[in-house]
């Protein structure tokens, strides 16, 4: 259409499936190499680069899946055009922020309040990690003793009325109050101001699971696993997320049948045993179920003594090694995924042996630990009185017995989950359990399709960077 000689408009047609793929294609991609961590300096050379090189390889794959889907797809011209002004776009809008507020200038100003090794942890925590968006202002300990508060760096001491002052005076957004819920009854009244007031206010799990996803074990009590139940995802979520499961592992179990297949052969010329290892582990509400996988060591079971596999086991053939490196030796517990045995993203399915030895003797296991023992709920009021501290014990003091753990059957179990994510090569002793027991717990938590979303990619990355169990 013609308006005068020189002017015309021109009518662009957008494709949805086209579009919608290009959207998420690149927004996977940035994810995968943290392009989305605006803790940084976007004006030095190596992010440039990086974000240079994350485009490209959108736009790569945005033509190779275009192609593949029978999609518009556009000339070679048009492609680098289209990758280059991406390109000048993102690295205008992240320098002009990195100008506008360098790293640290949106820092949440932030007051602890507490003392003891809660309140260290955490403050070590925040001081380690320089990009975690807190800025510490003040520490304020939850004791009547006076001292003197001429110094910002100093630790101060629980007065009348300080609390709102200090609040006042420093404008904070986060309040961390890292002391026990029998401790905090005298100063309900201040913290019930600040929230008013528009404060965050972060008990002792809830700063652990902002800071670090996790919650671990001594952070934990029965009334926060009430809260927590209280906001476990309803109905629907669960079913959604059944569906997810469904059509993933089928469309997974198409595409990676070929894959499947060269990896059966090579198992087979290498070493004699099955193909596929079967394993006796433990789901959801204890439920026993055979779990598949490919078999990549000599022998199918860990022998006495031994926790598991560890990096570099012995045992592991070099096909094995290779199929775990790649994570191949996972691909047939797609066909437990489809079965309702299995989720995609979950805690880990762990063999019953392991297991039942941290839920302790019989007053937790009806009759002998074997695979139809259920696995019965108990806490840290359990622990023959003892205070959760003696779990750190020295090793001929310990008590093998890990509270909660039956928390992580009260959702499905996964191929993958966050504390696979988060602690790559680990095995099943008693200290990585108690590890992977605080990611599961930050999990059960925040259980959600786009977390589980969060978690395939973190798997991606993994996988493609050749890291994780």
């Amino acid at each position: 259409m013609l308006i005068g000689p020189h002017f015309k408009f021109t009518y662009i047609k957008l494709h949805p499936v086209s579009l919608s793929l290009h959207c998420i294609v690149f927004i996977g991609v940035f994810y995968l190499f943290e392009q989305y961590d605006f803790q940084q300096d976007f004006r030095k050379r190596a992010a440039i680069f990086k974000c240079a090189l994350t485009v490209l390889i959108g736009g790569i794959l945005v033509n190779f899946l275009s192609y593949i889907l029978a999609q518009p797809n556009q000339s070679r011209r048009v492609f680098v055009i289209y990758c280059v002004l991406i390109f000048i776009g993102v690295t205008f809008v992240r320098i002009a922020y990195s100008f506008i507020g360098s790293v640290g200038a949106y820092d949440k100003k932030t007051l602890i309040f507490g003392s003891g090794k809660k309140a260290d942890d955490i403050v070590k925590t925040i001081k380690e990690n320089k990009n975690i968006g807190i800025k510490i202002l003040q520490h304020i300990e939850s004791t009547a003793e006076n001292l003197d508060i001429s110094s910002n760096d100093t630790i101060y001491t629980f007065q009348s009325q300080m609390l709102r002052d200090k609040v006042v005076k420093l404008n904070l957004q986060i309040l961390i109050v890292a002391i026990s819920r029998i401790q905090m009854e005298p100063y309900i009244q201040d913290l019930t101001w600040c929230a008013q007031e528009g404060i965050e206010i972060w008990d002792t799990p809830t700063a652990y699971e902002r800071l670090e996803n996790k919650i671990p074990i001594h952070a934990v009590d029965d009334i926060w696993l009430l809260y927590a139940a209280l906001s476990r995802p309803k109905v629907f979520t669960r079913k959604l997320k059944r569906l997810f499961d469904v059509v993933f592992s089928s469309a997974g179990i198409l595409f990676t049948l070929p894959i499947m297949f060269i990896a059966g052969l090579a198992i087979y010329i290498e070493s004699r045993g099955p193909i596929i290892l079967r394993q006796k582990r433990i789901g959801q509400n204890g439920n026993i179920f055979i779990l598949y996988k490919f078999r990549s060591m000599y022998q199918n079971f860990p022998t006495s003594g031994e926790k598991g596999t560890s990096l570099n086991d012995k045992r592991v053939t070099k096909v094995g090694r290779f199929i775990r490196r790649t994570h191949i030796d996972e691909l047939p517990q797609l066909i437990n995924v489809l079965r309702g045995e299995l989720s995609l993203v979950g805690p880990r399915a762990e063999l019953s042996d392991f297991v039942h030895e941290y839920i302790g003797n019989n007053k937790y296991t009806k009759g002998t630990i074997c695979e139809k023992a259920p696995l019965l709920p108990f806490s840290k009021t359990d622990l023959m009185g003892k205070d959760v501290e003696y779990l750190y014990a020295t090793s001929s003091e310990k008590m093998q017995i890990i509270p909660y753990i039956e928390q992580r059957f009260t959702v499905p179990q996964g191929i993958t989950g966050w504390a696979q994510v988060k602690r790559p090569y680990v095995s099943s002793s008693y200290e990585d359990m108690m590890a992977k027991l605080a990611y599961d717990l930050y999990y059960i938590k925040n259980m959600s399709i786009l977390l589980d979303i969060i978690i395939l990619l973190k798997t991606i990355k993994i996988v493609l960077f050749g890291k994780g169990k």
